[in-house]
């Protein structure tokens, strides 16, 4: 059952339509990144991990600064 169950999982990760395969915008991911930065709950670890996620959704490059 637990490999059944990693199949499964591999699968639907795998999967075009899942929902662990979505995309942010450029500009979404340059307004977050500020929120996460700025969060006094998460600490130094939990926000770059969490930055670096978040930026593996952007596609192509995002060098962007928000004025």
């Amino acid at each position: 059952i637990l490999m059944l169950s990693t199949l499964l999982a591999l699968t639907l990760a795998s999967h075009s339509n899942s929902p662990y395969d979505w995309h942010m915008s450029c500009e979404r991911f340059t307004q977050k990144r500020i929120e996460i930065l700025l969060d006094p709950n998460l600490d130094q670890r939990s926000k770059y991990n969490l930055i670096g996620y978040f930026r593996s959704k952007v596609q192509g490059e995002c060098n962007q600064v928000l004025t």
